[in-house]
């Protein structure tokens, strides 16, 4: 988990167990690491209730993603024809009546992801 896990928190959580481990006091592994005392003894009470799961970050709340939905048919736009955010934007409030930022499109666009990148002018004149 040291080495090779994805989360830097779950790596630095496995970092502490280790030093534990390893024999030096809750203190010099708090100093070592940045964090306080009480975080390094929350860290091994989680290892010993939960093992390998507490190391991992548990799923928080929130807010359901607002175009979830959506993301199969925004794709689908995107693929069909060369559409900039705005035009997909400005359909799904046209057809679907979703009403959301043009920056809430464009993040779907990267997670699916697109790329885009700005239109050079021609050298011929229209």
């Amino acid at each position: 988990m040291v080495r090779k896990g994805k989360d830097w928190r779950s790596r630095d959580r496995a970092e502490t167990l280790l030093r534990l481990a390893s024999g030096d006091s809750p203190k010099v592994v708090a100093e070592t690491q940045g964090v306080c005392t009480q975080t390094v003894y929350e860290r091994r009470q989680q290892w010993l209730s939960k093992g390998f799961a507490g190391l991992v970050d548990a799923p928080r709340s929130g807010a359901p993603g607002k175009l979830s939905a959506y993301l199969p048919i925004i794709e689908e736009s995107a693929q069909a024809s060369p559409m900039s955010a705005g035009e997909i934007h400005q359909r799904l409030v046209e057809e679907f009546e979703v009403t959301v930022h043009l920056n809430t499109v464009k993040n779907a666009l990267k997670q699916l992801g697109f790329v885009w990148k700005r239109t050079r002018y021609s050298l011929k004149k229209p």
